[in-house]
């Protein structure tokens, strides 16, 4: 029996890449690191005894492609029963994994994911509505209910990491909403597990809302959402894209209240970033 991990790493510096690897050292018997930058990191540092698989691109592929690519790779040693992802900025400690693990291989779950607003000093921030928007779309879609539906941080199953690592169409950034929906499609059990975070950002990259809308409209048909609903969502995406600010109305997935996207401009990681707000 042997656990280990994929990271796609974007935009992740040497240390952070060490202090990852450091810190999960006992955790993991290999991990697959997935280069998805242009920028490289000059060499991989780490201890033993993990052993570290690089996987190098010329360029940007997308994190979901990365990840897919990562779980291939790592699934090729028959003896891995446990795989987790984990970003590689270390936003959640990364010793918060092993509540994961421990679901997982206890047969809790298949598939155990962090929640990162599980406690009260998260509770008031703006990004929290941006997964609480998506969580209720995952949720009508794929009738799994989470808190936390686009952390980075994740333990499943082989069985899980199978399914993730075949079936997983998205580009960029959906790759956390589209295991979601997987897994409601193929009867897999979810769990949440509090961790451990950094203060997130004010705002959100309009690139990753762009992102987890695509993957929703694209599992949207077969009655999985009503017209109303995918007209919606269809409204989200027109106004991402043209850089709009706008207030959604909810009622169309049984929200109360409105939320509001806010252009700002500049923001995450300097890219073209929404606050988002709720309003009664």
């Amino acid at each position: 029996m042997k656990f280990g991990c994929v990271i796609p790493a974007y935009s992740v510096s040497q240390h952070e890449m060490r202090d990852l690897l450091e810190s999960t050292s006992h955790t993991f018997s290999s991990a697959v690191i997935v280069e998805n930058d242009t920028r490289r990191l000059d060499r991989i540092d780490h201890p033993s005894p993990i052993e570290v698989r690089v996987i190098r691109y010329p360029g940007p592929i997308g994190k979901s492609r990365a990840l897919t690519l990562g779980l291939q790779e790592l699934l090729k040693d028959q003896d891995i029963s446990v795989v987790s992802q984990l970003d590689g900025h270390g936003k959640q400690p990364p010793r918060d994994v092993r509540k994961l693990i421990a679901a997982v291989n206890s047969a809790t779950a298949d598939v155990a994911i962090a929640d990162r607003y599980s406690s009260q000093e998260m509770e008031g921030q703006r990004h929290r509505v941006t997964a609480l928007t998506w969580t209720r779309v995952v949720e009508v879609i794929a009738g799994v209910r989470v808190t936390d539906a686009v952390c980075g941080m994740r333990a499943y199953s082989r069985a899980a990491a199978e399914i993730f690592a075949s079936q997983m169409q998205s580009y960029g950034y959906g790759c956390e909403i589209e295991q979601i929906i997987l897994c409601g499609r193929n009867g897999l059990k979810v769990c949440e597990i509090g961790v451990g975070s950094n203060r997130q950002a004010d705002s959100t990259a309009a690139e990753k809302i762009e992102d987890n809308l695509q993957v929703l409209l694209s599992y949207a048909g077969g009655g999985a959402l009503n017209s109303g609903q995918i007209n919606t969502l269809c409204r989200i995406m027109s106004g991402v894209k043209s850089r709009d600010s706008f207030t959604l109305d909810c009622i169309e997935f049984g929200m109360p209240g409105m939320i509001r996207f806010e252009f700002i401009g500049k923001a995450e990681d300097d890219e073209d970033s929404y606050a988002l707000t709720r309003q009664k």
